[in-house]
């Protein structure tokens, strides 16, 4: 098989209508797995990843999660959403109390103190 030469005017030509037939052959098989998910999702045969707080049960139907824990966590946030009236303000009363702010000159990631510095030689390395 010879190869081709993208300089040479029939090989440019070659190379072209390769990319225009696998575009076609992306886009035909995309649209039928698109047309495929459709179709089984009118019979109602197309399972989805559900939210939390729902399962598939035993019939295939949706049901709530049988973990009462589950359950209690997303009636208390619904409640929260039905008493506050935004996200953002059902998220803010589910975090803990906002710790003290420090500034980045305090910030230690190392966990030493700022002023503990590592121990340098005091004579230079010799060359």
């Amino acid at each position: 098989m010879a190869s081709t030469i993208p300089r040479l005017v029939n090989d440019r030509l070659l190379l072209g209508l390769k990319g225009i037939v696998s575009d076609f052959e992306m886009a035909t098989l995309r649209q039928r797995a698109l047309e495929a998910q459709r179709t089984k999702a009118q019979r109602g045969e197309l399972w989805m990843h559900l939210p939390v707080g729902l399962v598939y049960g035993p019939t295939g139907a949706i049901e709530l999660d049988p973990d009462a824990r589950v359950q209690h966590t997303i009636r208390l946030v619904l409640e929260k959403f039905d008493e506050l009236g935004s996200t953002s303000g059902c998220a803010a009363s589910a975090l803990p109390c906002p710790s003290p702010v420090t500034s980045r000159a305090d910030a230690t990631p190392t966990g030493r103190s700022p002023t503990t510095r590592a121990s340098t030689p005091s004579s230079p390395i010799p060359s």
